[in-house]
């Protein structure tokens, strides 16, 4: 597996952000749209914690963190929007008396010459289980289905060369009543990230693992002030995994 940094802990980031992929074969425009993305997205969050004191884009529902992934997409990219229409290569409706084949996906970017088309989701787990749950598997085969059922024809660039349709999920790392990373060792973040890259999802007579983990390992200082508190338990997130499969 190949590890690259993409960003320090300082002031004006969450925390260390890394980039995993598995092969030297996985680059160019793939991969540098991708670590461009978790860059920005990273100096975006940790200004609005800053300046609400304390509040995040990534703890509440899939619709606020959208929003700021496509703010993140903004500072880099050459045009992008939300919720952009598609025609449905598959699943298309019968609506009376004719076919309604309109559809959505998330996101729309041009980055370069290449067009992105992207579906999103967003879901939570333990960081101590190291492992993905039942809702990021459930989720992650739903990516795989919206995307490929969205797009029959790319609208923008008639080059399909240049166009990629990704699947990207935000995993929000969280933790009961543990205000730091000091027990979470190097040894178990790479134990995570491992498990992360077998996750493998049967779509059709395909199994799709992903091509590209993007980690955002917090400090301890945005661990803390980001805290929730719940009755007699306090809730800490330690990081956000970027989990990113081309299709």
């Amino acid at each position: 597996m190949i590890t690259e940094t993409i960003l320090r802990n300082t002031s004006k980031s969450l925390g260390i952000t890394v980039s995993h992929y598995e092969s030297s074969k996985f680059g160019g425009k793939k991969l540098e749209f991708l670590n461009k993305w978790i860059k920005e997205f990273n100096y975006y969050a940790k200004k609005y914690v800053d300046v609400t004191n304390g509040d995040t884009p990534y703890l509440w529902t899939e619709r606020e963190m959208n929003g700021a992934l496509l703010i993140a997409l903004s500072n880099f990219t050459d045009a992008c929007i939300s919720e952009t229409s598609t025609r449905r290569k598959n699943g298309a409706r019968k609506i009376a008396d004719r076919t309604d084949r309109h559809g959505r996906v998330d996101f729309w970017a041009r980055f370069g010459i290449q067009d992105f088309y992207i579906e999103s989701k967003h879901s939570y787990v333990a960081r101590n289980s190291k492992l993905p749950n039942k809702d990021v598997l459930l989720k992650q085969g739903k990516l795989f289905e919206q995307l490929h059922q969205s797009i029959e024809t790319n609208e923008f660039n008639t080059d399909t060369s240049k166009v990629y349709h990704l699947a990207i999920q935000t995993v929000v790392l969280k933790t009961k009543n543990k205000a730091t990373q000091t027990d979470f060792t190097d040894e178990d973040w790479n134990q995570l990230i491992k498990n992360y890259y077998q996750m493998d999802i049967k779509f059709g007579k395909r199994v799709l693992s992903p091509n590209w983990l993007g980690i955002i390992k917090f400090s301890d200082q945005v661990v803390q002030k980001t805290k929730r508190e719940y009755e007699k338990d306090s809730w800490h997130y330690h990081g956000l995994i970027f989990i990113a499969t081309y299709i």
